[in-house]
């Protein structure tokens, strides 16, 4: 599935879904991409990183950004369709990501 804003709004329309199970397939969707760790510049790789792997990983932020943008469109913090602050723990706390899972904080996006 290609991540693109018109795929990510069908995903959020879906009347056979809670919000709830539509925040949760968005952070798995979030959690799936490749990441840069924070303190990483994302336009220079590692000496042992291929340039595929730079471009996987670029791609991947490029991606998990949208995810957030696409989130602070549609659930804003303080709304009723927002991730409560449980809800982002318990996330969290399931994550494969090493970056935390903060659509709300200073640097998301």
């Amino acid at each position: 599935m290609t991540l693109t804003p018109v795929s990510l709004a069908k995903l959020w329309r879906d009347p056979k879904s809670s919000v709830e199970a539509r925040r949760q397939l968005l952070f798995q969707r979030w959690d799936e991409c490749a990441e840069h760790l924070d303190g990483f510049d994302p336009e220079r790789a590692p000496d042992s990183e291929s340039a595929l792997d730079t471009q996987r990983r670029l791609a991947g932020q490029e991606v998990r950004d949208r995810i957030i943008r696409f989130i602070r469109n549609v659930a804003p913090a303080g709304s009723a369709d927002a991730y409560t602050p449980a809800e982002l723990e318990a996330l969290n706390g399931e994550r494969a990501s090493v970056q935390r899972f903060d659509p709300y904080g200073p640097r998301a996006g």
